[in-house]
């Protein structure tokens, strides 16, 4: 086999396995990608959820407050 032969055999050595790589990657970046999407939805849905018990918090704390204050009225304090 002659040099060039072999400089050639070994560049498509390289370069198969450069492809081979590649779509290793490109799959995994693809699978991270729609992690990261799903991530973003779920972080979503939480965001929602603490709005809304943020909310619920602050509606008992008004009627704990509003009870407390009959409560002070009732004993005259």
């Amino acid at each position: 086999m002659q040099e060039s032969d072999k400089i050639s055999v070994t560049l498509s050595d390289k370069i198969e396995r450069l492809i081979v790589k590649y779509h290793e990657l490109e799959n995994e970046n693809y699978t991270l990608k729609n992690e990261v999407e799903s991530l973003r939805a779920e972080n979503r849905d939480k965001e929602v959820q603490i709005l809304k018990l943020e909310e619920e918090l602050k509606n008992k704390s008004l009627e704990t407050d509003e009870l407390l204050g009959k409560i002070e009225s009732v004993l005259g304090i």
